[in-house]
Protein backbone atom coordinates (compact mmCIF):
# COMPACT_ATOMS: atom_id res chain seq x y z
CA UNK A 1 0.00 0.00 0.00
CA UNK A 2 1.37 3.68 -0.93
CA UNK A 3 1.26 6.23 1.54
CA UNK A 4 -0.20 8.89 -0.50
CA UNK A 5 -1.53 9.31 -4.17
CA UNK A 6 -2.01 12.77 -5.19
CA UNK A 7 -4.12 13.28 -8.31
CA UNK A 8 -2.96 16.09 -10.31
CA UNK A 9 0.44 17.44 -11.30
CA UNK A 10 -0.58 21.25 -11.09
CA UNK A 11 1.65 23.32 -8.90
CA UNK A 12 -1.02 22.58 -6.25
CA UNK A 13 -0.33 18.61 -6.26
CA UNK A 14 3.51 19.18 -7.05
CA UNK A 15 4.10 21.54 -4.12
CA UNK A 16 2.67 19.16 -2.15
CA UNK A 17 3.93 16.22 -3.13
CA UNK A 18 7.32 18.18 -2.42
CA UNK A 19 6.16 19.45 1.18
CA UNK A 20 4.91 15.59 1.75
CA UNK A 21 8.29 14.29 0.75
CA UNK A 22 10.61 16.99 2.82
CA UNK A 23 8.10 15.41 6.01
CA UNK A 24 9.35 12.28 5.27
CA UNK A 25 6.14 10.56 3.31
CA UNK A 26 6.19 9.01 0.11
CA UNK A 27 3.95 10.59 -2.49
CA UNK A 28 2.80 9.61 -5.88
CA UNK A 29 1.74 12.31 -8.16
CA UNK A 30 -1.13 10.96 -11.15
CA UNK A 31 -1.70 12.81 -13.73
CA UNK A 32 -3.53 12.41 -16.80
CA UNK A 33 -1.90 13.83 -19.69
CA UNK A 34 0.85 12.99 -21.18
CA UNK A 35 2.79 16.15 -21.10
CA UNK A 36 2.81 19.38 -19.80
CA UNK A 37 0.54 21.96 -20.85
CA UNK A 38 2.19 24.80 -22.67
CA UNK A 39 -1.07 27.24 -22.22
CA UNK A 40 0.06 29.94 -19.65
CA UNK A 41 -2.92 29.76 -17.90
CA UNK A 42 -1.99 30.96 -15.17
CA UNK A 43 0.33 34.31 -14.81
CA UNK A 44 1.53 34.84 -11.45
CA UNK A 45 1.66 33.94 -7.42
CA UNK A 46 0.54 36.34 -4.74
CA UNK A 47 0.56 35.67 -1.05
CA UNK A 48 1.49 32.83 1.44
CA UNK A 49 2.83 31.11 -1.30
CA UNK A 50 5.66 32.96 -2.17
CA UNK A 51 6.66 33.37 1.45
CA UNK A 52 6.90 29.35 1.18
CA UNK A 53 9.14 29.83 -1.95
CA UNK A 54 11.15 31.64 -0.08
CA UNK A 55 11.15 29.71 3.06
CA UNK A 56 12.48 26.22 1.33
CA UNK A 57 15.35 28.14 -0.88
CA UNK A 58 13.31 28.16 -3.60
CA UNK A 59 12.17 31.84 -4.35
CA UNK A 60 15.41 32.71 -6.29
CA UNK A 61 15.58 29.98 -8.59
CA UNK A 62 11.44 30.57 -9.23
CA UNK A 63 12.14 34.64 -9.69
CA UNK A 64 14.88 34.02 -11.93
CA UNK A 65 13.88 35.80 -15.56
CA UNK A 66 10.93 37.11 -13.78
CA UNK A 67 9.14 40.72 -14.96
CA UNK A 68 8.61 41.16 -11.22
CA UNK A 69 8.83 39.57 -8.05
CA UNK A 70 8.30 41.73 -4.97
CA UNK A 71 5.71 43.67 -2.76
CA UNK A 72 2.25 44.06 -4.53
CA UNK A 73 0.38 47.11 -4.89
CA UNK A 74 -2.96 45.68 -4.63
CA UNK A 75 -4.47 42.36 -4.65
CA UNK A 76 -8.10 41.19 -5.41
CA UNK A 77 -9.56 38.96 -1.80
CA UNK A 78 -13.01 37.04 -1.36
CA UNK A 79 -13.37 38.36 -5.05
CA UNK A 80 -12.96 42.50 -3.38
CA UNK A 81 -10.23 44.04 -5.25
CA UNK A 82 -8.08 45.81 -2.81
CA UNK A 83 -5.20 48.63 -3.61
CA UNK A 84 -2.24 48.45 -0.65
CA UNK A 85 -1.09 52.84 -1.60
CA UNK A 86 -0.15 54.79 1.14
CA UNK A 87 0.51 51.47 3.65
CA UNK A 88 4.35 52.01 5.04
CA UNK A 89 4.72 48.29 4.85
CA UNK A 90 3.14 45.57 2.42
CA UNK A 91 3.88 42.39 3.35
CA UNK A 92 2.14 40.51 0.54
CA UNK A 93 4.31 39.38 -2.27
CA UNK A 94 3.83 38.68 -5.89
CA UNK A 95 5.68 36.49 -7.88
CA UNK A 96 4.98 37.09 -12.26
CA UNK A 97 5.42 33.26 -13.42
CA UNK A 98 3.41 31.78 -16.35
CA UNK A 99 2.32 28.34 -14.86
CA UNK A 100 4.17 26.29 -17.80
CA UNK A 101 7.42 27.45 -15.92
CA UNK A 102 6.03 27.44 -12.60
CA UNK A 103 4.76 23.02 -13.27
CA UNK A 104 8.48 22.89 -14.67
CA UNK A 105 10.54 23.67 -11.78
CA UNK A 106 7.98 22.22 -9.11
CA UNK A 107 8.55 18.96 -11.41
CA UNK A 108 12.12 19.61 -11.52
CA UNK A 109 11.94 20.25 -7.34
CA UNK A 110 9.58 17.26 -7.07
CA UNK A 111 12.23 14.65 -8.51
CA UNK A 112 15.16 15.95 -6.92
CA UNK A 113 13.09 14.92 -3.55
CA UNK A 114 12.65 11.83 -5.04
CA UNK A 115 8.69 12.05 -5.98
CA UNK A 116 7.13 9.60 -8.53
CA UNK A 117 5.71 11.84 -11.05
CA UNK A 118 3.21 8.97 -13.54
CA UNK A 119 1.73 11.00 -16.11
CA UNK A 120 -0.81 9.18 -18.61
CA UNK A 121 -2.69 7.95 -15.22
CA UNK A 122 -6.50 8.77 -15.02
CA UNK A 123 -8.39 7.93 -11.85
CA UNK A 124 -11.47 6.31 -13.56
CA UNK A 125 -12.94 4.98 -10.32
CA UNK A 126 -12.32 5.58 -6.02
CA UNK A 127 -13.46 3.98 -3.06
CA UNK A 128 -12.42 4.14 1.09
CA UNK A 129 -12.42 1.62 3.66
CA UNK A 130 -11.29 1.71 7.12
CA UNK A 131 -7.80 0.72 5.83
CA UNK A 132 -7.16 3.20 2.85
CA UNK A 133 -8.16 4.35 -0.58
CA UNK A 134 -8.37 2.49 -3.53
CA UNK A 135 -8.17 4.03 -6.95
CA UNK A 136 -9.06 2.52 -10.68
CA UNK A 137 -6.39 4.14 -12.85
CA UNK A 138 -5.98 4.25 -16.60
CA UNK A 139 -2.27 2.37 -17.36
CA UNK A 140 -2.40 1.46 -13.77
CA UNK A 141 -4.78 -0.36 -12.78
CA UNK A 142 -5.77 -1.07 -9.11
CA UNK A 143 -3.46 1.41 -6.83
CA UNK A 144 -4.33 1.55 -3.02
CA UNK A 145 -3.01 4.27 -0.46
CA UNK A 146 -3.72 5.23 2.94
CA UNK A 147 -4.52 8.95 1.64
CA UNK A 148 -5.58 10.20 -1.57
CA UNK A 149 -5.35 13.90 -2.02
CA UNK A 150 -7.51 15.49 -5.02
CA UNK A 151 -5.37 18.49 -6.29
CA UNK A 152 -7.35 18.27 -9.91
CA UNK A 153 -8.62 21.36 -10.54
CA UNK A 154 -12.04 23.09 -9.79
CA UNK A 155 -13.98 20.16 -11.49
CA UNK A 156 -12.46 17.58 -9.00
CA UNK A 157 -12.69 13.83 -10.06
CA UNK A 158 -11.97 12.74 -7.40
CA UNK A 159 -13.63 14.90 -4.68
CA UNK A 160 -17.07 14.08 -6.74
CA UNK A 161 -15.98 10.60 -6.47
CA UNK A 162 -15.28 10.71 -2.59
CA UNK A 163 -19.10 13.10 -2.29
CA UNK A 164 -17.60 16.37 -0.77
CA UNK A 165 -19.60 19.11 -1.50
CA UNK A 166 -18.75 22.69 -2.34
CA UNK A 167 -20.82 25.21 -0.59
CA UNK A 168 -18.54 28.07 -0.84
CA UNK A 169 -18.72 30.41 -3.25
CA UNK A 170 -16.71 31.36 -6.32
CA UNK A 171 -15.32 34.54 -8.09
CA UNK A 172 -15.98 33.85 -11.37
CA UNK A 173 -15.04 36.39 -14.59
CA UNK A 174 -15.41 34.87 -18.32
CA UNK A 175 -12.25 35.76 -20.64
CA UNK A 176 -11.45 35.82 -24.17
CA UNK A 177 -7.76 35.47 -24.27
CA UNK A 178 -5.30 35.20 -27.15
CA UNK A 179 -1.53 34.00 -26.74
CA UNK A 180 1.13 35.24 -29.45
CA UNK A 181 4.70 35.50 -30.42
CA UNK A 182 5.71 39.04 -32.22
CA UNK A 183 8.07 41.32 -32.19
CA UNK A 184 6.77 44.66 -31.05
CA UNK A 185 9.39 46.61 -30.43
CA UNK A 186 7.01 48.89 -28.87
CA UNK A 187 6.76 47.44 -25.86
CA UNK A 188 10.43 47.67 -25.30
CA UNK A 189 9.43 51.21 -23.53
CA UNK A 190 6.53 50.53 -21.00
CA UNK A 191 7.75 51.08 -17.68
CA UNK A 192 5.50 48.36 -16.74
CA UNK A 193 4.78 44.84 -17.37
CA UNK A 194 1.66 45.80 -19.12
CA UNK A 195 -0.88 48.06 -21.25
CA UNK A 196 -3.61 48.79 -21.26
CA UNK A 197 -4.92 50.28 -24.53
CA UNK A 198 -7.33 53.25 -24.59
CA UNK A 199 -9.92 51.93 -27.39
CA UNK A 200 -11.84 49.40 -25.32
CA UNK A 201 -14.79 50.10 -23.10
CA UNK A 202 -14.07 46.85 -21.41
CA UNK A 203 -10.51 45.72 -19.81
CA UNK A 204 -8.02 44.68 -22.52
CA UNK A 205 -4.77 44.04 -20.96
CA UNK A 206 -1.30 43.40 -23.30
CA UNK A 207 1.15 41.17 -20.97
CA UNK A 208 4.57 40.91 -22.19
CA UNK A 209 7.18 38.23 -21.19
CA UNK A 210 10.86 38.30 -21.13
CA UNK A 211 10.08 35.17 -23.67
CA UNK A 212 8.25 37.69 -26.51
CA UNK A 213 5.05 35.76 -25.74
CA UNK A 214 2.42 38.38 -25.29
CA UNK A 215 -1.15 37.66 -24.36
CA UNK A 216 -4.06 39.46 -24.72
CA UNK A 217 -7.62 39.21 -22.19
CA UNK A 218 -10.83 40.83 -22.11
CA UNK A 219 -14.51 39.94 -20.14
CA UNK A 220 -16.39 37.62 -22.56
CA UNK A 221 -19.42 39.47 -23.51
CA UNK A 222 -23.21 37.84 -24.01
CA UNK A 223 -23.66 36.43 -27.41
CA UNK A 224 -25.29 38.76 -29.30
CA UNK A 225 -24.42 41.79 -27.42
CA UNK A 226 -21.09 42.49 -29.27
CA UNK A 227 -17.86 43.86 -28.21
CA UNK A 228 -17.42 47.00 -25.93
CA UNK A 229 -18.07 50.09 -28.15
CA UNK A 230 -16.91 53.12 -25.53
CA UNK A 231 -13.67 55.40 -25.72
Amino acid sequence: MEDVLIVGAGPVGLMLACELSLAGARPIVLEKRTEPSELPRANGLGGQIVDLLDHRGLLERFSAGSPFAGRAPGFPFGGVPMRFDGLDDIALRLLLIQQPRLERLLAERARELGVDIRRGCEVLSLSQDEEGVTLGVSGEGIVRARYVVGCDGPRSLVRERAGIAFPGTTDEEGLMIGHFKADMKVFESLEGDGLEPGWTAGRTAVCCSPRSTTACSSPAYASGAGPPTGP
